[in-house]
């Protein structure tokens, strides 16, 4: 009899450690089963798990689950799931909160990049709603009890630096103004070397606490400052380097301004017109210039006043136009001036040769 009594207690204990699901304390722990063997003790005072003389091991074909019990309804707050059971394969999970499933795993997912591209999943999981709301917080406690936010990330993925509220998919807050040798709500590059510092109002180029040069489009393209509508862009760089200011983009000319430009000194660079005083040069006669006017009621080589209000004109190419009239006109001027010389000898030939007349009348 001792001997069957013997077998039935082995046989029963051989069930209820390598049969159970679990094993339940007064303290509501559930611990897995374990085909390999576990020794624990646990008090109704205090929980624990120990194998004595060997390392503590929680095993199970199933996954390691921690089970809460409320009102009848088992949650299951945190747990570790290697093939599945509700779960994705490779899988820790931390429940908490009111809702079943509204927690967070980690997992893996072989393909998550592509084929053999595997990574390392940071989930967050809502349980009460179809499209993930809230989204993970960053947080720090100071010995004063106060939480600052460090980061969000929100379900829609916007990350919030400084705030918790981000409205774009980066939203930084709360830096410092942009200085030589620090500060920048961001920074791209060493500090020690070329770097890009931006706050809340400004871009400073840097380079290890001095200040370097910002390049925009440095390998090229245009640069359109409130160009969303080309009629009635602000400022606009073409690819080729020319600045449209006021006026629909364009590549004709450098400088396309729709307005007026007011400078201290402006140097445009001119040819000259010193081939008007050249030997060979051909001055019309006053006569044909005046014929001309009559005509075409504007000088020769000068463009008519529709023309200049329709095309512009070329600072350059005027100047040196009205450069080359004006030495025309020294020229008539010479050639008037020495008329008026040759007829002044003449007037004074005629006046002696009559006053001698004169004289011998006289007598």
């Amino acid at each position: 009899m001792k001997k069957k009594i013997f077998k039935i207690s082995f046989i029963s204990m051989f069930v209820f450690f390598t049969v159970s699901a679990y094993a339940e304390t007064f303290n509501g722990v559930v611990v897995g089963e374990d085909p390999g063997g576990l020794g624990y003790e646990a008090a109704y005072e205090s929980v624990g798990l120990l194998n004595k003389g060997h390392n503590l091991r929680l095993q199970s074909p199933n996954g390691i689950y921690f089970h809460v019990d409320t009102d009848g309804v088992r949650k299951t707050p945190l747990g570790i799931s290697p093939n599945g059971l509700n779960f994705d394969s490779h899988t820790l999970f931390l429940y908490g909160g009111t809702t079943l499933n509204d927690g967070f795993r980690i997992r893996t997912d072989e393909t998550f990049f592509g084929e053999y591209n595997d990574a390392i999943i940071f989930e967050k999981t809502d349980g009460n709603h179809e499209n993930p709301d809230g989204g993970i917080a960053f947080t720090n406690k100071g010995s004063d009890g106060i939480v600052e936010t460090s980061m969000v990330i929100k379900g829609n993925g916007y990350v919030g630096i400084g705030n918790i509220l981000p409205h774009s998919r980066l939203h930084v807050t709360r830096g410092t103004d942009s200085a030589l040798d620090k500060g920048g709500f961001l920074i791209l590059g060493d500090t020690d070397n070329k770097n890009v510092s931006i706050d809340n109002n400004e871009i400073m180029a840097r380079n290890n606490g001095a200040l370097s040069t910002l390049y925009l489009q440095n390998d090229g393209g245009a640069i359109g400052i409130h160009a969303n509508n080309p009629v009635n862009t602000r400022v606009y760089i073409t690819n080729e380097g020319n600045l449209n200011i006021g006026k629909k983009p364009s590549d004709k000319y450098k400088l396309n301004v729709a307005g007026t430009v007011r400078a201290d000194e402006i140097i445009v660079n001119t040819e000259g017109a010193d081939y008007v005083f050249e030997e060979d040069y051909k001055l019309k006669p006053l006569s044909e210039v005046e014929l001309f006017i009559k005509k075409n009621k504007h000088l020769p080589e000068i463009p008519s006043a529709s023309k200049m209000q329709k095309n512009g004109v070329s600072v350059s190419e005027m100047q040196t136009k009205l450069l080359s009239k004006v030495e025309e006109l020294t020229l008539y001027l010479i050639n008037q001036n020495k008329m008026m010389l040759k007829m002044k000898k003449d007037n004074n030939l005629l006046r002696a040769e009559l006053n001698n007349l004169k004289k011998q009348l006289g007598k």
